[in-house]
């Protein structure tokens, strides 16, 4: 005859009984899987750390640089393509501290984002009329603030912290139809704050892509999606799970999988740079910009080599 189940005291019991053990149990994994990434990406996930304290030094140089010429009370663009590149900085951190966890799947989720943040600052640069476009860029934050206050006007009988009253939902709301009215009706919709240099009625994020020509991008973002959306795709197909075996029933810390969210890592942060250098064309970048490229580079080579050992003695012994 079967036992009875256990009751929830019991559990509590068995919890607080075992929970030293399974701490040290976990602790122990977890460092394993660290010092394996240590020993295999060590020197990449270094580097990588590294080209991230390197972009930021220029974005203070750019920063203090344009702060002496006026630039952020003058300037729209400056403004936002500094604001851009700073966000970047701080997913890129994220993104390496994930790596060094050994979370290939939250790393390349969040690199989605990165490469997002970096696609938009490049837009903007790239644009002829950059200093309108990041007027309406920053402007279109209060057609965000207005879509939210919908949805917290809308459940406003649930108390919780995002409560919202009256007054600032009407006055949400105003700020809204005074964008409509200035920038008109496409101005509102997904991505409006880009129709109009797109010159479309709806624009979206795939077609600033395509106007940057950065479509080669495309497979990778979508693969990225899996790690964010509640997907078939993403729920089976884990980044880290050539080690894990069943990843269904693990917390996904893998030492495999990271390659190719390192590597992703540099190319978007070199990307949100060159908005940032566009936005202060007279402050001396060109060095700085080849010096990027180059370590963007060199961690591709690093990477390569990890990955095709074999390939890179071959290549190694053809030169010789």
């Amino acid at each position: 005859m079967p036992s009875d189940p256990p009751t929830a005291e019991d559990l509590v019991l068995r919890f607080k009984e075992e929970a030293l053990s399974t701490a040290f149990t976990l602790g122990l994994r977890r460092r394993r899987i660290q010092a394996e990434i240590a020993e295999r990406l060590g020197a990449p996930l270094g580097f990588l750390e590294s080209f991230l304290a390197f972009t930021r030094e220029i974005h203070s140089d750019i920063v203090s640089a344009g702060e002496e010429n006026n630039l952020l009370q003058s300037s729209d663009r400056f403004l936002v393509e500094t604001s851009l590149h700073a966000r970047a900085c701080q997913i890129a951190a994220e993104i390496s501290t994930l790596l060094r966890a050994g979370f290939a799947d939250g790393a390349h989720a969040r690199w989605r984002s990165l490469h997002e943040v970096a696609t938009v600052a490049l837009f903007i640069t790239a644009f002829e009329d950059n200093d309108r476009l990041a007027r309406r860029y920053m402007d279109y934050l209060e057609v965000e603030v207005y879509e939210l206050a919908k949805r917290r006007w809308k459940h406003r009988d649930r108390q919780d912290v995002w409560s919202i009253t009256k007054e600032e939902y009407v006055a949400a709301q105003q700020r809204f139809n005074q964008l409509k009215n200035e920038y008109g009706t496409p101005f509102v919709g997904p991505y409006g704050w880009a129709a109009d240099a797109l010159r479309q009625r709806r624009a979206s994020f795939a077609s600033i892509e395509e106007w940057l020509e950065l479509n080669h991008r495309r497979s990778e973002y979508e693969m990225a999606n899996g790690n964010i959306h509640a997907s078939s795709r993403g729920t089976v197909w884990r980044l880290g799970s050539q080690e894990m075996g069943n990843s269904r029933y693990d917390d996904g810390r893998s030492a495999r999988g990271l390659e190719r969210t390192i590597a992703a890592t540099a190319i978007s942060l070199n990307q949100a740079s060159y908005g940032l250098y566009g936005a202060f064309s007279n402050w001396p970048w060109q060095s700085r910009w080849e010096a990027q490229r180059e370590l963007e580079n060199e961690l591709g080579t690093m990477l390569f080599a990890i990955l095709h050992p074999a390939g890179e003695a071959a290549a190694s012994e053809a030169t010789k």
